[in-house]
This record gives C-alpha cells, structure tokens and sequence, in this order.
C-alpha cells in the first residue's frame, strides 16, 4: 500500500515536472533580450482581445485555436544545416520544433477579412501557401508565413516569424527572418500536407473553396529542401516605434484630439449641455487617452459624440422648437401648414449631415419693391422637406411669391444639393451647389435684381462650373443645377 502511494506520488511529480518542462519556451536570445518590444505587442494582443467582451462586431478578433487547425510542427523533419544556421543565431529551432502548430489559410480580404489572435506561447501558427489578409495577425509564439503569401497588414509575434517567399508590412518579430527563392515554392511541408489542410479547412468555411483548389496546386510546386541545407538567413530586428507604430499613433491621435476639442466647442456653442470627461478642451489629454487605446475606441469616442450632437442638432433645428422660428406675417405662411419658417436646418449633404442656415442669418429682410416694408427671404421645413420661400409686401398685407427652389431632407449620398442664399446691396445671390457620387460637382450662381416697374424679379448674371470624374478613359457626364425661379 505505501509503495503504491509512493509510486502514484512519483507519478504526479514527474507528470509535474514534464508540465514545467514542455512550459519552457524554446531558447531564443532575440525574443529574451527585447523585453521592451514583446510587451508591446503583449499589450496589443490584450487590447485586442478584450474586444472580445465588447459590441465591436467584426472587428473583434477571433481565437487561432478556433479557426485553426492543427497541422505538423513546420521545424520538425528539417535538414541539420537548417537547426545549425538557426542555432548558430541564438534560436532553438529543434525546442520549437516540440511545439503544437495551427494552420489557417485562404483569401481573408474585405468582408472575409478576420483579425486573428495566437494567445499561446508554445504553439506555431502556420499561414498557408497563398493567403491573403487584409487585418492584422497577432501570436504569443512563432508564425510561419508559407510562400506567395502577402500580408497586407501585417503580422505582430512575440517570438520567431519566419517568411518563407511572403510579404507583409508591418512584419515583426523576434526575430523576423526572411527565407527568399526565385522559381520554386520552398516549404516544409509536402504538396499533399497542404491540400489536405486547405481541404478541411475548405470544409470549416474559412477560406478556400473545391474550385480554387487548382490555382493552389498549380503554386504549390515540386517542394525541394536543398534551399534548407544551404539556407541564408537575413534577420531583421524590428524597431520599437515601428511595434509601437508610434508615428501613425501620433499622427491619428492628434487628429482624434482635433476632433474631441471641436465637438466639445460645437457643444458649448449650440449650448447642447453635453458634460462629463468625454467634452472638454484638454486637447493635449484627449491625446494623451488614445494613445493608450485602439483606434476603434477612439474612434467609438468621437462617435458618441458625434451621435450626441446629431441628437442635440435635430431638436435644434426642428420646426416645433420655437427658438428655431421665424416671426413673420401670418400671410407669409405656407397654406400648407405641415411647413414651418425656420431659421437653420440639419440635412444630409455630400456624405455629411450638416447643420446650416441656407439664407443668410436664417432671414433676409430687404425693401425689394420700394414701398417702405421688409420683404422677406426664407426657409421653410416639414418633416422631410425644404422650400426657399419668398414673401412681398403689397399694399396692407402680404403676398407668397411662388419658387421652383426646394429638396429633400433626407438627400442620397449619390445625389445631393445645397443652397446658399445672401443679399448684396440690391442683388438677391443664389447659389446651388450639386454633388453626385463617381460623377463629380456642378453649382450655379445666379443674381436677381428685383424690377419695380414689371414688380418682378429679374436675373442680371449668372454663373455656372462643372467638376466631372475621369476613370478608364472614360468621363463622367455630370448636370447643372435647375436655374432658380421667383414668380
């Protein structure tokens, strides 16, 4: 019974020492003395990964271990000459090659596109021959990067990321090496290991499909090892502000500063009443914050903002908020009472929502006809419309002149057009501009004069330009705004 015990005891303690072993990672003197530059990234995969408790959608990464599957160690099987030439650089290829490895591969662009996260230390992540990413792949342990592979933004690991004939930007690693060939495609693994892998996951619907299997085996060619035995590394040591990405960070931060201090100001100006540590002037705090965060935080910031102001725009600038009313004569009203004179408006130009007064200080009051009265220029709003209104004094009351001058609040991006109504001495100048998308801009100036005589507004000029759009030797054919009408 003692010795049962005993033996069950040194059981458990061997099995405990074997766990310490395998936890060990491989010797590596790059990763081990670049403390700096591995936190970094180690603070990026946790940024990253804490996006996985939050509503970002798709832009939340996904586990290696899920969307993986596991494949042959890539270091294992390799020629001596290649473990010596690693060796001899201060890595352990041959304790790498005691690893577990994943593989994932395929053409993960647009809205394929998918952020993966390697989050084990002793696990190879393995891209496929010919993969294409268009977000970014971040690993606590070693990323192999198989040829004709083109990692459009880039690769973080914390440990060897060795590109076998593949590209990306940024590509770092502890170290990064770079194994280049001209014709063939080298790997470590066999033609049938890899189309077995694309295969299944073909199956798991995370890349390629049966049909795209013969552009693959047409580039998985003869895999031949000599490169292996006579293997030139070329090593790359990765800056720290090229891991930290300090420039582009320094660069978007700023801008997101630029941004938070303007909405706050937009906020004290409209007196919306917004408080709390997202609305304040501090631009150099604003700064300071992102650069702790990911963009999409930042960005998720100036959103919120954003989407608080349209909220505070909206009630401004609705026709039932009085202080958003005109006073003016009740014959000046549209008979159509679902219109209301207002002074400003919130409405969808270009690709914006824009807050602006079309008329100049939201009412142009000029004696047009002589006669001793204000006559009035003015907007007026429903729900989902615009009309540029004009109102003429005539003998005791007033009377509605009618204009073809009007649009929608609720404009398409691929359409859309603006007004801009101002008074200049005895010229009433309007402007419309015209945007429509892949076609270009147009506007037209226009300025009436009102005739007492014939008590009619006349045009005295007018002016117009055209901004098409040229692609594949083709020009856009863009129209102009519709010559505006008072009668």
């Amino acid at each position: 019974m003692i010795m049962t015990i005993r033996l069950v005891a040194l059981a458990s303690l061997l099995f405990v020492l074997s766990g310490i072993a395998q936890s060990e990672p491989a010797k590596n003197e790059y990763r081990d003395k670049a403390k700096d530059g591995t936190q970094s990234i180690e603070t990026l995969i946790r940024q990253h990964l804490s996006l996985r408790n939050m509503d970002v959608g798709s832009r939340a990464p996904v586990l290696a271990k899920d969307y993986a599957i596991p494949i042959r160690n890539p270091f294992l099987k390799l020629p001596e000459a290649t473990y010596q030439a690693f060796a001899k650089k201060g890595i352990d290829l041959k304790g790498m090659s005691k690893y577990k490895a994943l593989y994932m591969a395929g053409e993960l662009t647009g809205v394929y596109g998918v952020k993966v996260v390697n989050t084990k230390a002793n696990v190879v992540l393995v891209i496929g021959t010919k993969s294409i990413t268009h977000q970014t792949i971040f690993s606590r342990g070693p990323v192999v990067v198989l040829g004709k592979s083109n990692m459009m933004s880039g690769i973080y690991s914390k440990d060897l990321l060795w590109a076998i004939n593949a590209i990306g930007s940024p590509m770092i690693g502890y170290p990064s090496v770079y194994t280049l060939s001209t014709g063939r495609n080298y790997s470590p693994y066999t033609n049938k290991e890899e189309l077995q892998k694309i295969a299944a996951l073909g199956q798991k619907k995370t890349t390629y499909t049966p049909s795209e299997f013969k552009e693959i085996k047409d580039i998985l060619l003869h895999k031949s090892k000599e490169i292996f035995k006579k293997i030139v590394l070329r090593i790359e040591i990765p800056d720290l502000k090229e891991v930290n990405n300090t420039e582009r960070n320094q660069y978007r931060c700023a801008n997101y500063a630029k941004t938070a201090v303007e909405q706050h100001q937009i906020n004290l100006d409209l007196k919306c009443g917004f408080k709390g540590l997202r609305w304040n002037k501090n631009k150099k705090g604003q700064e300071n914050w992102c650069l702790t965060v990911l963009d999409i935080l930042s960005d998720k910031e100036n959103i919120a903002r954003e989407e608080k102001l349209s909220g505070c725009f909206t009630k401004k600038t609705s026709s039932s908020n009085p202080s958003n009313q005109l006073k003016l004569p009740k014959e000046c009203h549209n008979p159509d009472r679902k219109y209301t004179p207002v002074k400003s408006i919130y409405y969808d130009y270009k690709y914006n929502k824009e807050i602006a007064q079309l008329v100049q200080d939201g009412l142009i009051e000029y004696d047009y006809n002589k006669d001793g009265k204000k006559d009035f220029v003015f907007v007026e709003q429903s729900k989902k419309e615009v009309k540029i209104a004009v109102c003429m004094s005539s003998q005791s009351n007033y009377q509605r002149l009618k204009t073809n001058m009007n649009h929608r609040l609720d404009q398409s991006i691929t359409d859309s057009q603006k007004y801009n109504i101002n008074q200049d001495n005895d010229q009433l100048i309007i402007r419309i501009d015209r945007f429509a998308h892949n076609d270009g801009s147009s506007f037209r100036v226009t300025n009436f004069r009102y005739n007492t005589t014939k008590q009619a507004f006349e045009i005295i000029k007018s002016k117009t330009d055209v901004s098409t759009v040229s692609s594949g030797g083709l020009t856009s054919i863009m129209g102009l705004p519709d010559v505006p009408e008072i009668f």
